[in-house]
């Protein structure tokens, strides 16, 4: 079933139009050394991130992604599986799609509202540390993610509302670079409502909003990795029991 047109004169001009981009975190798997050969190496989570050639935010890492192309992209999925592709060289991936942001100043460009996409695979079909003909970015690289609680506050307990915050570490490592962040989220349930806010509290080298995905992403990971089939999607088509 197909929606028709205004066909008005005005039809073009008299309702507000945000641009509409897709952020894709990408996370694989990969082995860490760790130095006594009677160990099978750890694994370390890790997410691709790029670096931007263009302004706003020039210089800084960010998730691939893009906006949506409104000739060519009938969903914003198509917008993610569309950027992955270009931005990475991936397709026919694990992709699912977590969180609309949509806060007024997230972007500097206008308003700008953002779906954020968990895109999974697994190392064997990917670069080893960089993607080297990347369009849009200067580099593709990877960085392990280390995030912890470092702290917790009850913010306002009522008989019908409760709201506490959360701060979290999000530090990005790469091979001779660790990005540090902190991340607050806060939560709100109001009776059978639950709502999720989340808040920068220190990062340098992240463009926009994107760390605040990054943790998202990451606790939706923790919450649901186990007992779902999001776990193989990390694992090579040939893998041992081990694994």
């Amino acid at each position: 079933m197909s929606i028709e047109p205004l066909k008005t004169d005005n039809a073009q001009k008299d309702y507000p139009k945000p641009s509409y981009t897709a952020d894709i975190l990408l996370f694989s798997m990969f082995n860490h050394d760790t130095g006594d050969y009677r160990k099978l190496p750890e694994k370390k989570l890790s997410i691709a991130l790029c670096k931007r050639h263009q302004d706003p935010e020039r210089g800084k890492w960010g998730l691939p992604g893009g906006f949506l192309n409104p000739d060519r992209d009938d969903t914003i999925l198509d917008t993610a599986k569309r950027e992955l592709s270009n931005d990475i060289g991936l397709s026919d991936i694990y992709l699912k799609e977590l969180r609309t942001w949509s806060k007024f100043d997230r972007d500097p460009r206008g308003r700008v509202i953002s779906s954020s996409f968990l895109a999974i695979t697994s190392s064997d079909l990917l670069f080893d540390d960089h993607y080297e003909n990347p369009r849009d970015y200067e580099e593709v690289k990877w960085f392990e993610i280390v995030i912890k609680k470092i702290n917790s506050k009850l913010e306002k307990k009522t008989d019908e509302e409760i709201i506490y915050s959360e701060d979290y570490s999000v530090n990005l490592k790469s091979e001779n670079k660790t990005i540090y962040n902190v991340v607050r989220k806060t939560t709100s349930k109001h009776i059978a409502l639950t709502n999720y806010e989340y808040e920068t509290i220190e990062s340098t080298e992240i463009a926009f909003d994107h760390v605040q995905m990054i943790l998202d992403a990451f606790l939706f990971l923790k919450k649901n990795i186990e007992g779902s089939e999001i776990a193989f999607n990390f694992l090579p088509k040939l893998f041992t029991l081990t694994e």
